[in-house]
């Protein structure tokens, strides 16, 4: 009978303590409510928000679309004004990063490429997102090779709302690749070194690294002398002949033997020139590079 009272008595304390407690309060306030930027997600390979997005290519026109939206459990009970800002301090920690990853940095997008007509929108009362608004890219004018970005932010909401501070800026990237890299890497070289010296002279048979360097442009060995700091860049013109430029040791160049073409289908350079030492006589390369 004890043991009875003693199990009432417990299940009359739980009773008189479940009336006590409060329900969950689920009304929105300033004090528990965030406004964001659903674009700004976060990325642990990033120190910030990166978007790239589609761009279109008929029309060379792309509409981007961003706003705000309001976190809270319901919607919003009355409108809150939005503004936005680009924010070129945001690439400071994203161009951290791709330092230290050994990649190029990202520039800002200029302002020649792209519009928004508005910064300034408004989560209306009864919605939770805000109205859209748009960045339009003329991305017909951004140069193959490019690596752009616009960084925009959620800077204020009326009404005393918070702007989260996490989730208020996305960083929209454009970087556009440089078809011409694909031709960068190791070449089969075979051909001819003509010396003065006819025992000098050589069949050339061997592997070349060429390094692509922007602007249609590569960094290559000359011949089998890389070992010797003769190098030279090759530049395919548009009507894909060849501009050599000496480099490294690498005296000079004349290109009068010819000819001096790359064929991008076959991705085969056809080389004829000759370097002239100080002094000296005219050394002769007649080589075909073809990529492995």
């Amino acid at each position: 009978m004890k043991k009875i009272s003693i199990i009432l008595s417990i299940a009359l304390i739980i009773m008189v303590g479940c009336k006590k407690e409060k329900p969950f309060d689920f009304t929105d306030t300033t004090d528990n409510v965030e406004i964001y930027m659903p674009q700004s997600v976060s990325q642990p390979s990033s120190p910030v928000s990166l978007f790239k997005p589609i761009l279109s290519t008929d029309p060379l026109i792309s509409e981007i679309p961003f706003g705000a939206y309001f976190g809270g459990y319901e919607n919003a009970t009355s409108d809150i004004s939005i503004s936005f800002i680009i924010n070129p301090d945001a690439l400071i920690a994203l161009n951290k990063a791709e330092n230290a990853a050994g990649r190029p940095e990202y520039t800002l997008l200029p302002s020649s490429l792209y519009t928004i007509p508005s910064l300034t929108s408004v989560i209306k009362s009864g919605m939770k997102s805000s109205d859209v608004l748009k960045l339009i890219v003329n991305n017909k004018d951004i140069a193959s090779g490019s690596k752009y970005a616009l960084p925009i932010t959620l800077k204020s909401a009326s009404g005393g709302f918070r702007v989260s501070t996490k989730l208020n800026t996305t960083v929209y990237v454009f970087d556009v690749p440089d078809p011409w890299t694909k031709f960068a890497g190791n070449y089969t070289v075979t051909g001819r070194f003509t010396h003065p010296t006819p025992a000098s002279s050589r069949d050339l048979n061997l592997i070349l690294s060429i390094q692509y360097i922007g602007n249609q442009t590569y960094y290559s060995p000359v011949a089998d002398l890389g070992s010797s700091n003769y190098y030279a860049d090759l530049k395919v013109n548009i009507d894909n002949t060849v501009s050599i430029t000496a480099r490294g040791a690498m005296p000079n160049v004349d290109q009068t033997i010819g000819p001096n073409t790359f064929d991008p289908v076959t991705k085969t350079f056809t080389l004829n020139f000759s370097y002239t030492p100080p002094g000296g006589l005219p050394r002769i390369v007649s080589q075909k590079m073809i990529k492995q």
